[in-house]
């Protein structure tokens, strides 16, 4: 079999007032109806030249495998009366996530196993699993094509029922104080997460979009300060940020910005006893730590 040649397609990149030929660049078009054939054949290829080495990946595999701890859990955490944890099984592909009310000793309650949830998938993946405040639920974000577009899932922990809360979200998201209401950040047509979102977990308010970027050069994410008294939405780039903050048992309310960005200015923020304490370069290639009222 002779290796595959990919067909040639002129397109040219303009950056910087410099052109750059990339023939190749149909290769990202997962519409274009030679893409998946031109894979299949690479593949048949990679397996006709590589077949000769399956029984040293087989060796290499097994080995690999055999100084992996396959029973294994991880430091349980205590959050107010449980304690948190997860774990893995051999023979299983994923991981179980779990917690004991009020004692190591106490019986089990499995909150997420992602081995049901992968159960004749061909991809999984899941992301930011989180407890609400009030231990009743637990939300997280599942990928089930590799796309890293993600689904939010919220579980009713007293009835086991699951509901999909929201689509095409990336990478971050949080609860509120109130228990109810979510946070989530959405990408834009580069992946980018330029958006952040709020659910109501129990379906009776419409999602609402909180903030925007349309700066290419920041990201969006969505956080909590530790004691639940804050919503942060974080926008930042590699060399400057803005944090804006909403009250965590008013979720709804408008983001109110701690401290609007200044280029080549970072900090982040975290709340104690009624103050924000704040992380900032602002006075120095080093950082300093300064603290201001809340309010």
């Amino acid at each position: 079999m002779s290796a595959p040649v990919a067909k040639l397609v002129p397109y040219v990149h303009t950056e910087h007032g410099v052109e750059r030929p990339d023939p190749f660049h149909w290769l990202k078009n997962r519409e274009d109806p030679d893409l998946i054939p031109h894979l299949e054949v690479e593949n048949a290829y990679l397996e006709e030249e590589l077949g000769h080495l399956a029984d040293l990946r087989k060796t290499l595999y097994d080995e690999m495998l055999g100084r992996i701890q396959e029973d294994d859990s991880s430091v349980p955490v205590r959050i107010g009366d449980y304690w948190y944890f997860n774990r893995t099984v051999e023979g299983k592909a994923y991981g179980i996530h779990a917690r004991k009310h009020g004692s190591l000793d106490a019986p089990e309650e499995i909150l997420v196993d992602e081995n049901v949830l992968a159960d004749g998938l061909d991809y999984f993946k899941l992301e930011q699993l989180t407890i609400s405040p009030d231990h009743k639920r637990v939300a997280w974000l599942q990928d089930t094509d590799g796309a890293e577009r993600f689904t939010l899932h919220v579980r009713d922990l007293s009835t086991g029922v699951t509901t999909q809360i929201a689509s095409n979200l990336k990478w971050s998201i949080t609860w509120a104080a109130d228990g109810r209401t979510l946070f989530a950040t959405k990408g834009d047509a580069a992946q980018r997460p330029y958006q952040a979102w709020r659910f109501d977990a129990f379906g009776e308010r419409e999602p609402e979009l909180v903030f925007q970027e349309d700066d290419e050069r920041f990201f969006v994410g969505v956080d909590r300060t530790r004691d639940w008294r804050f919503v942060m939405i974080e926008i930042g780039s590699k060399t400057t940020s803005e944090v804006h903050t909403l009250p965590g048992d008013a979720p709804w309310s408008d983001p109110t910005v701690v401290w609007p960005r200044r280029s080549d200015v970072l900090y982040d923020v975290a709340h104690r006893d009624g103050r924000f304490v704040i992380r900032t370069n602002d006075a120095g290639i080093n950082f300093r730590v300064v603290s201001v009222p809340d309010d």
